[in-house]
């Protein structure tokens, strides 16, 4: 998730600059929204997770904001992909906190600070090095292959998600 989620999301000011020619102030009010935006679905997560189950909701709230993403990079007006914008970071973000979570649950506690640090070096580590690749495919292809690496990051990172600990989820539930 952090390799698709570094290629594009430090570049969103130049994508909204670039691609509509949208001023700073819009574009600095359209990121203070989103803070709101992400703030409510952090709120909405843990009851949602409480009734479904983390796994489920972090995987399903990261799944259905891919269309979201693809609105955002393809929309022909800069509205609408605004609107897809905060639609995509609330769900995308809500998955965080029930994620850490549910990888704290399937750990000792005398291994929870060591866990919670190499997730936090994961994804720092997508962070630190996929800003790179994507300006440099910015000058030579602009966004359009930013924003298809960055779904297909996701899909392959949902599946994973699903695959490894959706089953972990399932089992504990049952017992």
């Amino acid at each position: 998730t952090s390799l698709g989620a570094g290629l594009l999301m430090p570049f969103m000011n130049v994508f909204y600059r670039h691609e509509y020619n949208a001023s700073d102030g819009l574009i600095g009010g359209l990121f203070a929204v989103g803070s709101l935006a992400m703030a409510f679905g952090l709120l909405l997560a843990p009851p949602l997770a409480d009734r479904y189950g983390k796994m489920k909701v972090g995987v399903l709230s990261q799944a259905i904001s891919i269309p979201f993403l693809a609105l955002m990079g393809f929309a022909p007006w800069f509205g609408v992909s605004a609107l897809a914008y905060l639609v995509r970071l609330m769900l995308m973000n809500m998955s965080n906190p029930v994620y850490q979570t549910f990888v704290m649950e399937q750990v000792d506690e005398e291994a929870r600070a060591t866990v919670a640090s190499l997730v936090s070096m994961s994804w720092n580590f997508g962070w630190a090095f996929s800003p790179s690749i994507s300006g440099w495919l910015q000058v030579k292809f602009g966004f359009t292959p930013i924003f298809i690496l960055t779904m297909l990051s996701y899909v392959i990172a949902i599946f994973l998600y699903w695959r490894f600990f959706g089953q972990a989820e399932r089992e504990s539930l049952h017992r």
